[in-house]
């Protein structure tokens, strides 16, 4: 259920999903072809309440087949590790839940969001994989993103001065992204990864909801002998650049940082983990899956978690 002051709406879905993927090697395994096809069948209703006006509750039935293809080459293999070039090309949807307030097909769901990727890069497994790092240039492109006009005459929602939303967008996220995982020593693990993208709507604008930049850095240590076996501390720190707040505006929110602290321990096939997030308890805005919203970091919270493996 989605609510908010002007609308309050009801949604309930099904989502049943299943597919297929094939993995092809040659000159011993050197090249590497894969590809896969996915199909989903989603089944939602929704009811909403619009500025004090029920609305018919409407139905959707989405079929999407999507699909992904993707080719590695081993361009080195020597003494000192190896080295790959890949390609990935593949096409993904993003449910929007969102209604529509136009009057031709007010009540009605806004049709999702297609988004295609391609991807270039580069992957170096070096020295045992005590160095593992991979470079990737990329470039997304969605479409039925939903853009805000203004409504000054009533004649699109029946209401004049009010800004309602259209499916009319082409997003596109051009970038770049690169991680690295270093072993220094047994039992250490250091992780970096930053990533800085460029994203704009087909009029040159800022997209929403899109951080320009991320970055992540994580140590890990897991003692291997003595009595403390099986016993592992990581700290992760997440930082996330600006993004724009909507597409309508100019306004550019500000970025922010998480620090989360996770303490694990495995005996036998029992494995008991405690993991506290936003440990100095600070409060930061980031982009928001709603296309209306903003998210902000929960205050510190702790979780504990017990599995065992049959």
């Amino acid at each position: 259920t989605q609510t908010n002051i002007a609308n309050d709406i009801k949604l309930e879905s099904r989502d049943t999903s299943y597919g297929a993927i094939e993995r092809l090697s040659f000159w011993d395994d050197r090249i590497f072809l894969i590809g896969g096809v996915r199909h989903d069948r989603i089944r939602s209703t929704t009811a909403s309440i619009v500025s004090n006006m029920p609305v018919s509750p409407s139905r959707a039935n989405d079929d999407v087949t999507t699909y992904s293809a993707s080719a590695l080459a081993k361009v080195y293999k020597g003494p000192l590790g190896e080295a790959a070039v890949f390609v990935n090309n593949n096409e993904t949807f993003i449910p929007v839940t969102t209604i529509d307030r136009r009057l031709a097909t007010y009540g009605q769901r806004y049709p999702n969001r297609i988004a295609t990727n391609d991807e270039f890069g580069v992957k170096l497994d070096l020295w045992e994989s005590r160095i593992v790092t991979t470079l990737s240039v990329f470039k997304t492109t969605e479409t039925n993103v939903l853009v805000t006009e203004n409504d000054e005459t009533g004649a699109i929602t029946g209401i004049p001065s009010t800004y309602y939303q259209t499916p009319i967008g082409t997003r596109t996220t051009k970038g770049w992204e690169i991680d690295l995982n270093i072993v220094p020593y047994p039992g250490w693990e250091l992780i970096l990864a930053y990533s800085d993208v460029d994203p704009r709507l087909e009029n040159g604008n800022y997209a929403q909801k899109i951080a320009f930049h991320t970055f992540t850095a994580a140590a890990r240590y897991e003692f291997t002998k003595g009595w403390a076996k099986g016993l592992s501390a990581m700290w992760q720190y997440n930082e996330w650049g600006r993004s724009a707040l909507s597409s309508r505006s100019y306004w550019i929110i500000p970025g922010g940082d998480l620090h989360t602290a996770i303490l694990s321990y495995n005996y036998g096939r029992w494995t008991f983990r405690a993991r506290v997030e936003n440990v100095f308890d600070k409060r930061s805005v980031y982009p928001s899956t709603n296309e209306t919203a903003l998210d902000i970091t929960r205050d510190r919270n702790y979780r504990f978690g017990v599995t065992y493996a049959f």
